[in-house]
């Protein structure tokens, strides 16, 4: 469910200061499949093995084995990418919690 943003001629900064859609429930994953699912993997794995900074939309395309113009055809821009990415970590805490809650629930830490 990637949805492309275009921010015109607004800096970073300025573009993360945009509203972005709020989750209507906890239960609903956002978790990107197929070809944008593929990219944000690639993606993550750079971003966690050199950094943000040092990883190109050039270099995430060659590591999901995709072109650089279909990055640019799910994600509007390298932000998208790193907007995706963020939203891929907090899937990941949102299910963490989740799961501790559930054992707490059912007593396996009392």
């Amino acid at each position: 469910m990637a949805t492309k943003r275009d921010y015109g001629k607004m800096t970073p900064l300025q573009a993360a200061g945009c509203l972005r859609e709020r989750r209507r429930d906890l239960t609903e994953s956002r978790r990107l499949v197929d070809t944008p699912g593929a990219i944000v993997a690639a993606a993550r794995k750079l971003f966690e093995r050199q950094g943000v900074r040092a990883t190109s939309v050039a270099s995430i395309a060659r590591e999901a084995n995709v072109t650089r113009e279909l990055v640019y055809y799910h994600f509007a821009n390298r932000n998208g990418v790193i907007e995706a990415v963020i939203d891929d970590y907090v899937e990941d805490l949102v299910e963490s919690v989740r799961s501790c809650a559930q054992c707490w629930c059912n007593g396996r830490f009392s």
